[in-house]
């Protein structure tokens, strides 16, 4: 491994995973490392109640042996650590509805490190772009950044906006994607509140929901090629103001977001599934996947 200097860039990325997931997560990794050009050390940090040995030496072997790139050979380095944050929710019961528990993770984040900001991406996703780009938000007081939700921020989502409280649903964010800003999150509550709300009722986009009330007014929103929900077809009900943003984000996404149906679904099918593109996806999740321990 190329030695960094210990005042290169140290970038945190949170995931949240269980066994059957970490293939895909593995190609998310791997899509990071390939895109990473900058001088900087990533730090990735799996959130998770009991995945196998095997699987975290595989990642770990990965991601140590990345390969070096930029100026000189003098790029960016990668590591990984796996936190078992069981003990943390022991006691609450979640309402899960159609998500697993582990997306409930991603409220510990702001107690489980001290790092000013941290980036949390969902697992089923594809980076094209160079993270450094998203580390270098300014978070100007803000709780998180994110990205519309195009389903909850179109004509489709006002009824959802109004159950939880919400004037407009113009402005509902995606967790998939989430810049948080860990002191403000630890000035504002504690770990206990957040995941007390997290119980308190059954929220129908579970914790994506709870982080929306918790952190309304205090959002930066970012354009959506942050966080391109492809395999979602909204483009008909998104609002008529933002839906050059929303085309331009798929044409030209920075991160991909298999949001709702996944290209590696058998049978594909679900709401919103566009059969002509699945090759597509398919093809840019493999050629990630194809280059990780866990190709098949």
């Amino acid at each position: 491994m190329f030695p960094m200097d210990d005042d290169a860039p140290l970038y945190p990325v949170v995931f949240s995973s269980d066994d059957a997931f970490v293939p895909y997560m593995a190609a998310l990794v791997r899509s990071i490392m390939d895109n990473a050009v900058r001088r900087a050390r990533y730090r990735f940090f799996v959130l998770h109640r009991g995945i196998a040995e095997e699987n975290r030496r595989l990642l770990r072997a990965m991601t140590e042996s990345g390969v070096l790139t930029g100026n000189g050979g003098a790029g960016p380095v990668f590591s990984t650590v796996f936190v078992d944050v069981a003990a943390h929710i022991e006691g609450y019961r979640f309402y899960r509805t159609y998500l697993p528990v582990e997306s409930y993770f991603r409220l510990l984040i702001p107690w489980l490190f001290e790092y000013k900001k941290v980036l949390y991406l969902d697992s089923d996703m594809i980076c094209r772009a160079d993270l450094a780009d998203l580390f270098a938000v300014e978070l100007n007081g803000n709780l998180v950044a994110a990205c519309r939700d195009d389903f909850i921020a179109g004509n489709r989502g006002r009824y959802h906006a109004r159950a939880i409280g919400f004037d407009s649903n113009r402005d509902y964010f995606n967790a998939g994607m989430l810049l948080m800003n860990t002191e403000a999150f630890r000035a504002s509550a504690s770990m206990k509140e957040l995941l007390n709300l997290a119980v308190s009722r059954d929220w129908q986009f579970c914790d994506q929901d709870v982080l929306n009330v918790f952190c309304r007014g205090r959002v930066m929103l970012l354009n959506m090629e942050w966080n391109a929900m492809i395999t979602m077809h909204n483009e008909e009900q998104f609002p008529p103001d933002l839906r050059e943003e929303y085309r331009r984000s798929r044409a030209h996404p920075k991160i991909v977001h298999f949001a709702g149906p996944k290209p590696w679904d058998s049978p594909p099918g679900g709401w919103g599934w566009a059969a002509p593109e699945r090759e597509a996806q398919m093809e840019l999740f493999l050629r990630y996947a194809s280059r990780t321990p866990f190709r098949r």
